[in-house]
């Protein structure tokens, strides 16, 4: 008897059954994937601000530092915004695991302290920065004698400024005018932040009503659950009552009918 056509379908058949466990790719949730990509981007931000601490702790904010700090301080406004916006948006999500709450409240922490350690670094670059503006005006400041000689200050050195040209003079003056727009956005940010922090702290609020509210929905729920059962019981017995009743007014109807 020849069975290599019913051989053939068989590894046919089993092969499309590998194939098909192969290629089913693992379902996650909605709320997974999300709490996925918080956590990447905080990482990245907080690696940001790792970073951003380094080229600060140099002391120095000019040439390749100033714009690569310009960049990071960029970067990191509009991380932020975005993480606490997605943050925001998981307690909309449909299907949710049980824990979810601890997830939300985790991420916010998270975020919280990474913005906290943020405003310490901008606060410490404005006032590198107010530093830097009274040494502009030491620069550009008019001599008030034949003996004194105005210097420009760094942190590591000092040195006279006869010496410099008309040119170099308009490039700090340049050099002032961009820190003192820098400074002004750096307050901007730092306002951005504070109210960041109050919108945090009302999240924080708004799941605990959530929480509130799920509670008593679910008391609520046990209460009528509970008086249906009691009504059906009540039923029940009183169904039987009456069953037990009619059978007792057949019985005596029959025995009337008999006698008569």
């Amino acid at each position: 008897m020849n069975r290599t056509s019913e051989f053939f379908s068989y590894l046919s058949r089993e092969n499309h059954i590998i194939k098909n466990k192969v290629h089913v790719p693992v379902q996650k949730s909605q709320f997974s994937e999300v709490t996925n990509e918080i956590r990447q981007r905080l990482s990245h931000s907080r690696d940001s601000v790792r970073e951003l601490h380094i080229r600060l702790r140099k002391g120095t904010i000019f040439g390749e530092d100033e714009q690569r700090i310009n960049e990071i301080i960029i970067s990191l406004n509009r991380d932020l915004a975005q993480i606490e916006a997605k943050i925001s948006g998981l307690s909309s999500i449909k299907t949710k695991p049980q824990n979810y709450k601890n997830a939300i409240q985790t991420l916010q922490q998270s975020l919280s302290g990474i913005t906290k350690d943020f405003q310490v670094l901008i606060q410490r670059r404005s006032q590198i920065m107010q530093k830097v503006a009274e040494r502009r005006q030491l620069i550009t400041a008019p001599t008030r004698g034949s003996n004194f000689f105005d210097t420009m200050y760094t942190d590591e050195v000092e040195y006279p400024i006869n010496n410099l040209s008309n040119q170099q003079l308009e490039e700090h003056r340049e050099r002032y005018d961009m820190v003192r727009n820098v400074e002004q956005s750096i307050s901007e940010i730092v306002t951005m932040y504070q109210k960041l922090s109050e919108v945090v702290a009302s999240q924080e609020f708004d799941i605990q009503r959530i929480d509130q509210n799920a509670n008593e929905t679910l008391d609520g729920l046990l209460k009528g659950t509970k008086q249906l059962e009691k009504f059906y019981e009540k039923t029940k017995h009183n169904r039987w009552l009456i069953m037990k009743i009619a059978a007792v007014l057949v019985f005596f109807a029959l025995v009337f009918i008999i006698i008569i």
